[in-house]
């Protein structure tokens, strides 16, 4: 399949109604996590521009049928100031984390698809290189994914990333927050911001999770859950 086949796979789906996770089972069992195959010939440092020229396509395809708010917004079953939902996960230490013991100060949950794909790493790495921004913020900074406790580790350790991982190798957390990818076994993108009394201040979800969220749309949001 090519990347304009991919791109056809996606407009059929949304224009007539065929169930989206088919689609994407489809796509995935032809080994096409967002067209990897496109650039399975292309190496060295042409890899990242020409992953982004083919995402952007897609993401502009998605947009132009699906408009900018179903794109951007996710699900809307969870809506600003409602309280955020209790969890336990483990982190990459097999250690519990549980959310309600962090209240009193701002929460950043970041969902993302998985560990060691290209622009998941680009997003950790990215928030590890403005990790004194975000302590200074005084929140608590957690990246969340379905991949496991061990698979955290490896990955925290080889990127020496400073954030808790946590492990929602079940989907429980990905299902309780409704940011499940429309790719199987995996969380969409998404970012939520929660405040020190508890109640979600931001949230947004990526339907598709092609681009890493902005470092300072991150900050500005944590400082605004700040002065709530």
């Amino acid at each position: 399949m090519s990347h304009t086949r991919a791109l056809d796979h996606l407009e059929t789906s949304f224009s007539t109604g065929v169930d989206i996770d088919e689609i994407a089972k489809q796509m995935s069992s032809e080994r096409h996590y967002f067209g990897w195959s496109f650039l399975s010939g292309v190496h060295g440092e042409k890899v990242e521009r020409a992953f982004h020229l083919f995402a952007s396509e897609i993401e502009n395809q998605i947009i132009r049928i699906k408009g900018k708010d179903w794109y951007y917004s996710g699900s809307r079953t969870m809506n600003i100031k409602q309280t955020a939902p209790d969890f336990t996960l483990n982190d990459g230490n097999g250690n519990d984390w549980t959310l309600s013991s962090h209240k009193g100060k701002p929460v950043v949950l970041l969902f993302y698809p998985g560990d060691n794909t290209p622009v998941c790493t680009a997003q950790l790495c990215s928030v590890r290189d403005h990790w004194s921004e975000y302590q200074a913020t005084g929140a608590e900074v957690v990246g969340i994914s379905m991949d496991s406790a061990e698979s955290h580790k490896n990955f925290a350790e080889k990127k020496k990333l400073p954030l808790t991982l946590l492990s929602d190798d079940k989907g429980e957390v990905t299902k309780l927050y409704d940011v499940k990818s429309w790719l199987p076994g995996r969380s969409a993108r998404a970012v939520v911001v929660i405040d020190g009394n508890g109640k979600i201040a931001y949230r947004k979800v990526e339907a598709v999770s092609l681009f890493k969220p902005k470092d300072d749309d991150i900050l500005e949001a944590i400082r605004k859950a700040q002065n709530n």
